[in-house]
């Protein structure tokens, strides 16, 4: 009796090793920019729940935005990139919103729109 052979092909192998590299590629360059989201979504929520953030006044939160900025080394974003929002009712609520283009391959670009903290409902 003979047995069906099994495995992988060296073709096989090569388009699954492609496939695993190109995705490993991906994931590194877009990693440093999440880590950034991460790091601002952090700051954000940090500044959101301080007790004293509605007596601070719009100048005294973008500085401590942008020394929390330099602490984590996010780069590409200042403290302009903070927006406050001031209601009588609601109180005060900061968030950034951002986009990052990265070259892939060729004339292949990556687009990510990051959002950190959200705006007040209309």
């Amino acid at each position: 009796m003979r047995q069906k052979q099994q495995g992988l092909t060296i073709i096989g192998l090569l388009f699954f090793s492609v496939i695993a590299i190109v995705a490993i590629y991906f994931v590194a360059r877009l990693m440093p920019d999440y880590m950034d989201y991460w790091a601002v979504k952090r700051i954000v929520a940090q500044l959101q729940s301080d007790a004293n953030t509605g007596e601070k006044t719009d100048t005294d939160l973008r500085v401590s935005f942008a020394k929390q900025l330099n602490v984590d080394y996010v780069k590409g974003l200042t403290e302009r990139d903070l927006i406050i929002q001031r209601d009588r009712r609601k109180g005060v609520n900061l968030y950034v919103e951002w986009k990052v283009k990265k070259p892939f391959v060729g004339n292949i670009s990556l687009c990510v729109d990051f959002k950190a903290g959200q705006p007040f409902p209309e």
